[in-house]
C-alpha cells in the first residue's frame, strides 16, 4: 500500500489486486487487523520464540518498506535479511535448529539473488 501509486504505473506490478484495483483499498485496510489478529492467534499454538521471529520480521518489513529499499544498499541486504529471517521462522516454528553454516550460506545465496 505504500507504493500504491508507483504500482499503478509499472507494466507488470499494475496487476497486482490493489494496483488494478481488484481488492479495494477499504478491504486492504480492514484486513490488517484481522490478518494481525489471526497471526497472533496461531503465535499461541507455536514456540514462543517464533512470536519474536515474526515481530522482528515485521519490522524488518515495515522498515524495508518505508527506508531500506530507498537506501543503495540497504535494498539488497534488506531482501537477504528478510529472506533468512523466514528461514529462522520456519526453524523455530518447526523446533529445527539450523546450523549457523546454512544461515550464512543462505545470506550469501539470497545477497547475489537481490
Amino acid at each position: 500500500m505504500a507504493d500504491l501509486g508507483d504500482d499503478r504505473q509499472h507494466p507488470s506490478k499494475r496487476k497486482r489486486p490493489l494496483a488494478s484495483g481488484a481488492l479495494s483499498v477499504h478491504a486492504a485496510l480492514t484486513a490488517i487487523p484481522v490478518l494481525g489478529l489471526c497471526a497472533v492467534m496461531a503465535c499461541l499454538f507455536l514456540p514462543w520464540m517464533f512470536s519474536f521471529t515474526l515481530a522482528g520480521y515485521v519490522a524488518l518489513t515495515t522498515g524495508y518498506s518505508f527506508w531500506l529499499k530507498r537506501k543503495m544498499l540497504g535494498d539488497v541486504v534488506g531482501l537477504a535479511l528478510l529472506y533468512t529471517a523466514r528461514l529462522l521462522g520456519g526453524g523455530t516454528a518447526t523446533g529445527i535448529v539450523l546450523s549457523e553454516w546454512l544461515l550464512a550460506f543462505s545470506l550469501f545465496v539470497f545477497t547475489s539473488l537481490a
